[in-house]
């Protein structure tokens, strides 16, 4: 009876056993899987610290290791910091060998283009070279579609050297505006005592930079650049990990932006436009639109207003010193090429084209009003350029936001007998 008992108690008290062997495996996965998440975080904050402080303490190391994708090391490398002109260039004194398809373009366009050779030198003070010696008559201060040129020679400034045969000088770079423009005058130009200044004001984003600078002087952002030198060492730290971030989440999209390209197969890119040059249709897409608002509405916003500053400051400083003032007018692309949009090209494309026909005249009108306000010569390169493109002249390039060497060579050939009345006056 007993052993039949201690049996029954055996066998009841088997399924507790069982029960209590009975092992989380769960628990156990989830864990070691949070485990090798914190090991791996770990490693990485790590390893990126160290790279990080090897790259702070020996920032030439950028030189060999390309981190030019990453906002925080090409800042780092190519930009310092200065009071008034927001960044200067770090290399000098340098050469730029390289190819391009153009800063619009994307393989999700579906278009082949060929690559452009490139070749640019900047002087010691970050110009483009100058082929004539002092003295100097004619002075270009502007942006890069005054700085643009595939090879040295080729510069609007070397370009209005050829057809004039006057001594042109170069004080022009990329990603400055107008506040800029006449920081170069004061800090360069002024001394080089030329006749005459030309002050190219680019419509496609000469406003924008002006906003930009003055987001700058209130918040020390202008467009993609802030000054993290004497930022605390973790917060550079920070930024340069989130920049990381940035350039692996951007190059992600992209590709998975190639691999689903929208619309049906076979069909245009919806932000493509086929645009009538002349006798041939060409693809190209528009970098910058224009903006809303008549010519009135453009004068009285604040970017339009600080610009009349800035250019009666331009008009007195020019003539205190015995010099000329003028304003060149850089049309945009889509300035030149929205009347002749053709139903081929995307959808999106000719919806904001058709936007743009009414209202593309209305920044001529602007900078009209304004020269004449400030009375400074204006040389207005717009009417000309749409004769051109009806002649079948391809002045920009395609998938760029610049004038083509076409496109440079037509400005200078207009520039010349435009300006030379104005220079004859000159003393």
């Amino acid at each position: 009876m007993l052993h039949e008992q201690l049996l029954c108690s055996g066998a009841g008290d088997a399924a507790p056993a069982t029960t209590a062997l009975a092992f989380p495996w769960g628990a156990l996965m989830l864990w070691r899987f949070g485990h090798s998440l914190l090991v791996a975080a770990y490693t990485f904050l790590v390893v990126s610290l160290l790279l990080f402080s090897l790259f702070e303490c020996f920032p030439r190391l950028l030189d060999v290791v390309n981190l030019q994708p990453i906002a925080y090391y090409a800042l780092k490398r190519d930009l310092l910091a200065d009071p008034t002109l927001v960044f200067v260039l770090r290399k000098v004194n340098d050469v730029v060998r390289t190819t391009w398809k153009g800063d619009q373009y994307s393989s999700a366009y579906g278009v082949d283009v060929v690559p452009i050779p490139y070749v640019a030198t900047t002087t010691a003070e970050g110009f483009r070279p100058n082929s004539a010696g002092p003295p100097y008559e004619i002075v270009l201060i502007g942006d890069s579609f005054l700085a643009m040129g595939e090879d040295d020679a080729s510069t609007l400034s070397e370009r209005l050297r050829a057809v004039s045969g006057r001594a042109t000088f170069n004080l022009s770079r990329s990603w400055y505006g107008p506040h800029q423009y006449l920081e170069l005058l004061k800090r360069y130009g002024l001394a080089l005592r030329p006749k005459v200044v030309l002050l190219g004001f680019y419509a496609g984003n000469d406003i924008v930079d002006i906003r930009e600078y003055h987001r700058w002087l209130r918040e020390h952002r202008y467009y993609f650049y802030a000054d993290h030198a004497q930022r605390p060492f973790f917060v550079r730290y920070a930024i340069a990990l989130a920049d990381t971030g940035a350039f692996l989440r951007d190059t992600i999209t992209k590709r998975l932006a190639r691999q689903s390209r929208p619309g049906a197969p076979g069909e245009i890119h919806p932000d493509l436009g086929i645009v009538r040059v002349g006798a041939q249709l060409v693809p190209m897409v528009f970098g910058e639109w224009n903006p809303a608002g008549s010519a009135e509405q453009l004068l009285a916003t604040a970017e339009w207003q600080a610009l009349h500053t800035l250019l009666t400051e331009f008009h007195h400083l020019c003539r205190a010193h015995g010099i000329l003032p003028v304003l060149l007018y850089l049309p945009s692309k889509s300035q030149v090429y929205a009347a002749y949009v053709t139903p081929h090209s995307g959808r999106q494309f000719v919806q904001a084209a058709a936007l743009q026909r009414p209202i593309r005249t209305n920044m001529v009108e602007a900078i009209t009003t304004l020269a004449q306000q400030v009375e400074l010569p204006l040389i207005n390169l717009l009417p000309y350029f749409e004769r051109q493109t009806e002649a079948g002249r391809l002045l920009y390039y395609p998938f760029d936001t610049h004038w083509s060497g076409e496109g440079i060579q037509a400005a200078a050939d207009y520039i010349w007998p435009a300006l030379q009345p104005w220079l004859i006056a000159v003393p």
